[in-house]
């Protein structure tokens, strides 16, 4: 391992505010260290680097005690980023650099030779500061200074690089060349990085492991997804925090919630707000529905205002879909970012809209039906409720089913098989938040089953009007 800590604790005036921490860190490997205010995390930072003395346990670094290092040969194996460093002298970017090549310098003069001026040159120009070269660092902005000061870091050349909260004073575009640049350096270049976070999101997306603390004591030290969990954060943070799904990436993401009551959310009058046209069909919602969708415009899974099925027969449909949809709602004045969209070949005057309700549940549900293909039927289902996400999915299983047995259902060639042509029609599930929640949405449960019949009932009808 290049960084063994084993045991450390440590703190100041005879109190120990680190207890008892133990790691290891290789080369190549990225730790993010978390915890809130006053854990310790900067605490145990200084113990590594070894400015501060440890009241029990030990660091090695590359097989070797801390503290049988000389001063320069530390340097030469483990730099830190502070939070932010203030320069009192007006020095040049390159001299502020260049400062980072002092544990290599030898002599009276201490002057920098060729080999320095290349090293600094490389780094300025992988951190991009290198326009800024000789220009004072008191012109720079704090994130531009940020990136200086990385630089001088990366100019010791060292095998561990401790950051304290690198990304306070970067904006996110800042943020986001920092830290790919730091984790191309780990993977590429073998250096072992330990950072401190307090944006949890950017610590799993980077970090290989994470160490969480709370009050001098390590909570967890593991991988993201077993780390970032909603009961441990919330636990050792003392808040309340909700658990994201990156749409990229298996890090986990996490969101706060507000501490202020949510303002109870009111039923929508779906049958009310929905438009049948004869170029498709449309509502447009005042509050965003969580939706699920196969739309070709805003699918997925996300909240949307606007919902659209665009009525282009089949012979007509060009190889560009998506281009022209985007044009016709920019003609409707309907934003593509904050709407579910669909060209579809159902047929609007085979549509058949009806509202269900049964117990806590109530849906308004559409299906249209291409003419003379059954299994194409566009299907909205729109639900007053709250659903959780599993109960997303086993909506859409439960429309699925009750879409393919409505298609088996209307055959008309006698035979006993189910339909081979795939079911290519939009499929789309809204919840309004308000009233009952639901969990399950199977066909066991009874949002499920009142679903489940709704959908076949007027899947069956849309066909039948598709195949007159």
């Amino acid at each position: 391992m290049m960084l063994d800590v084993r045991d450390l604790s440590g703190g100041y005036g005879g109190r120990d505010i680190v207890k008892h921490i133990s790691f290891s860190v290789a080369k190549g490997e990225f730790l993010g260290i978390l915890g809130p205010n006053g854990s310790g995390k900067t605490t145990l930072l200084h113990l590594i680097n070894g400015t501060l003395k440890p009241s029990g346990g030990a660091v090695h670094l590359a097989g070797k005690r801390l503290e049988s290092y000389p001063p320069k040969a530390l340097a030469r194996m483990m730099a830190s980023l502070p939070q932010k460093t203030e320069q009192a002298f007006s020095f040049t970017v390159k001299e502020t650099v260049l400062f980072g090549r002092y544990p290599y310098q030898t002599g009276i003069f201490k002057q920098s030779g060729e080999e320095d001026e290349r090293i600094v040159a490389r780094m300025m120009e992988e951190t991009g500061v290198l326009p800024f070269a000789d220009q004072s660092i008191h012109e720079l902005s704090g994130g531009e200074q940020q990136r200086v000061y990385l630089a001088q870091a990366l100019a010791q050349e060292p095998e561990v690089l401790l950051l304290d909260e690198p990304t306070n004073f970067l904006d996110l575009g800042y943020q986001k060349q920092l830290l790919d640049l730091m984790k191309s350096m780990a993977i590429e270049k073998g250096l072992a990085v330990i950072g401190i976070f307090h944006d949890l999101n950017l610590a799993s997306l980077y970090c290989d492991r994470l160490l969480m603390m709370k009050n001098g004591e390590m909570e967890a030290l593991d991988v993201p997804e077993q780390v970032m969990r909603e009961r441990k954060i919330n636990d050792v943070y003392e808040t309340d925090v909700r658990h994201l799904v990156h749409p990229h990436r298996p890090n986990p993401q996490i969101s706060i919630e507000p501490g202020q009551a949510e303002q109870m959310k009111q039923a929508i009058p779906f049958a009310e707000l929905f438009q049948w046209r004869s170029d498709g069909f449309l509502m447009q919602t005042d509050q965003p529905l969580r939706v699920v969708s196969t739309a070709l415009v805003g699918g997925g899974l996300g909240w949307k205002r606007a919902f659209v099925s665009r009525y282009v027969p089949i012979e007509e449909q060009s190889g560009k879909l998506s281009a022209d949809l985007e044009r016709f709602l920019a003609e409707k004045g309907i934003s593509p970012h904050g709407c579910c969209a669909a060209v579809t070949a159902a047929n609007p005057k085979n549509a058949v809209f009806r509202t269900f309700s049964e117990g806590g549940a109530s849906l308004f549900i559409v299906a249209a039906a291409s003419s003379g293909r059954p299994e194409d039927v566009t299907v909205w289902v729109m639900i007053n409720g709250k659903l959780t996400e599993k109960a997303f999915v086993q909506a859409f299983m439960t429309v699925s089913e009750a879409k393919a047995e409505a298609a088996f259902a209307e055959r008309t060639d006698g035979g006993g098989a189910p339909i081979p042509a795939p079911y290519a029609e939009t499929v789309l599930i809204a919840a309004d938040g308000s009233g009952d929640q639901f969990d399950d949405a199977l066909k066991t449960s009874s949002l499920g089953a009142l679903i489940s019949r709704s959908v076949f009932e007027c899947c069956r009808e849309a066909i039948r009007k598709g195949n007159e």
